[in-house]
This record gives C-alpha cells, structure tokens and sequence, in this order.
C-alpha cells in the first residue's frame, strides 16, 4: 500500500516536470537560448580559464607593486590598499570587481599612484572589453547556430508531410 502511494507520488511529480519542460519547448526563443548555452559551454569553460589565468597573472603583478607597498609614503592616504591588493586572493576578488567595471578600487589607487594607470587600464581592455566580448559572441554564435539548425529541422519535418 505505501510503496503503490510513493509510486503514485513519484508518477505526479515526473507529469509536473514534464508539463514544465513542454512549456519551455513551446516558448522556442527560450528554448533555443537554453539549448545555445548547453552546447557553447566547452568554449565557455575554455575562455573562463584563460580569464582565470589572466586574473592571476595580474593579481600577482598587483598584489607586489602595490599590495606590499600598502605602508609606503606613496600610498599611506589610500585607507583601502590592504584590504584591497594586500594577499593574492584579495586581489583576485578586487581584479573580478574591476573586470565587471566596478571602479571603487580603482580610482583611490589611481589617485595615489598615477602609474597603475597603465596596467589597470590593459587589464580591463584584456578582460573587460576583450574576453567577456569573445564570451558573449560565443553564446550569440551557437544560439544562431541552433536556431538555423531548427529552422532547417522543421523545413525538413514540412517537406516530408
């Protein structure tokens, strides 16, 4: 009797998700996009990494010209500068705020040392206008790629009626 219930269960929850994923196919721009993303996530994992490794490779650059520099003359009025570039990680998280445009780091060192301009600057061209651009063209490319495909799938279904 409880194991005819649990099954019973079990049939209504699988009609439910059945029901949900119906009404996602029949919002095919949806659909499509879903299916762009499932298929663009090899070349997305490959530019996430090559993000992560240029991340790294710039918080190491920052973490020695400035993060060890935190108690010099130079930099004594930038209150932030250890809690910003003071450790690698630190200055990861600081170079992922900066990668999505988020300038409060950037300008008190800016301020403080006109310098980190530069390399401030290339790193958010490389990331910011760079690599997140390849990112997006990516996923653009394969959800037009799945919507040509689908178009000539139906073309093929209408052709055979």
């Amino acid at each position: 009797s409880n194991w005819y219930a649990f099954t019973v269960m079990r049939l209504v929850r699988l009609t439910r998700v059945l029901r949900v994923i119906r009404l996602v196919k029949l919002v095919r721009p949806l659909w499509l996009l879903i299916e762009g993303l499932f298929q663009a996530a090899a070349a997305l994992w490959a530019a996430v990494a090559l993000m992560v490794v240029l991340t790294y490779s710039f918080a190491i650059f920052f973490t020695y010209s400035v993060g060890k520099e935190c108690h010099s003359d130079m930099l004594k009025d930038f209150k932030q500068c250890e809690e910003l570039y003071g450790g690698l990680f630190t200055t990861m998280y600081t170079l992922l705020e900066v990668m999505t445009m988020d300038m409060n780091a950037v300008r008190p060192l800016v301020q403080t040392n006109p310098l980190m301009t530069i390399p401030m600057v290339v790193f958010m061209a490389v990331t910011s206008f760079g690599l997140m651009n390849v990112i997006i063209g990516v996923i653009v490319e394969q959800v037009l790629d799945n919507a040509h495909q689908n178009e000539q799938i139906l073309a093929n279904k209408k052709a055979e009626r």
